[in-house]
């Protein structure tokens, strides 16, 4: 799944990949919050503030979360799910650096993992109730973004959910931050309407896209407030959602 940029394909992509975020995995957390210092925020702030809003979508869209299975798809260290634990009945994790993924079971001994060569993923069709990427896609060559949304809508479930986080490249906040980033070097922003061509072109229904983050997640109150300026580009980042039919 990951060939063809910078004149890198295949497996080698695959591998450059893997070793990049092999070689930053212990001190992911310290090479974000350093490139986002100016903000005053930390990169655990955002991911607690996506998990509650996995958890609401999960629940909205889905039912009662402790009775779904759900993939972290490029769960890098797993982030996440700390703020997610016990919250699903099962939760996954997938990457291609080996490294992240040791790190990740270390942290989160509840949770199951395993690493996998970005190419067609190690799960049946239909095995998730809900899978997300988080500023992920942006990693993978553009050629394969097809291939990647098509393997989540073959790991869903029908009626499944799709949710995916990435970066605003219309915020130039957001572009500092990934310009200072070392393991996003290599890093092709889309777009909110590039997403969602993407995913309806994958063939999911109920493509559904906002902004994010126009306002820092540092109170309830202010994720509240966020949501009503998801119509608007100015977010840090933008939330997709989408069913499998």
């Amino acid at each position: 799944m990951f060939e063809g940029v910078h004149g890198v394909t295949g497996q080698a992509k695959t591998d450059s990949v893997a070793a990049t975020f092999d070689d930053v995995s212990a001190a992911y957390a310290k090479e974000i919050n350093t490139a986002m210092a100016f903000s005053g925020l930390d990169v655990d702030r955002f991911a607690k503030a996506k998990a509650d809003r996995l958890i609401e979508l999960a629940r909205t869209e889905l039912g009662d979360p402790a009775k779904q299975t759900v993939l972290d798809l490029g769960c890098g260290v797993g982030t996440f799910h700390r703020h997610l634990v016990g919250a699903f009945g099962a939760l996954h994790g997938l990457d291609v650096s080996a490294s992240s993924i040791e790190l990740a079971r270390a942290a989160n001994p509840s949770c199951t993992y395993a690493v996998y060569d970005g190419s067609v993923a190690p799960y049946e069709a239909g095995t998730f109730d809900l899978i997300f990427a988080a500023c992920v896609i942006h990693h993978v060559p553009p050629e394969n973004w097809p291939g990647f949304a098509a393997d989540m809508r073959r790991m869903l479930r029908p009626g499944g959910l799709a949710v995916v986080f990435e970066h605003n490249p219309y915020n130039p906040l957001t572009r500092h931050v990934v310009s200072r980033c070392a393991f996003d070097e290599d890093a092709v922003l889309l777009s909110p309407g590039t997403l969602r061509r993407l995913m309806a072109g994958a063939g999911f229904t109920e493509v559904r896209s906002r902004s994010i983050f126009t306002l820092p997640p540092l109170a309830p109150s202010l994720v509240r407030l966020d949501k009503l300026f998801g119509a608007l580009p100015f977010g840090a980042q933008h939330e997709l959602t989408a069913k499998a039919p």
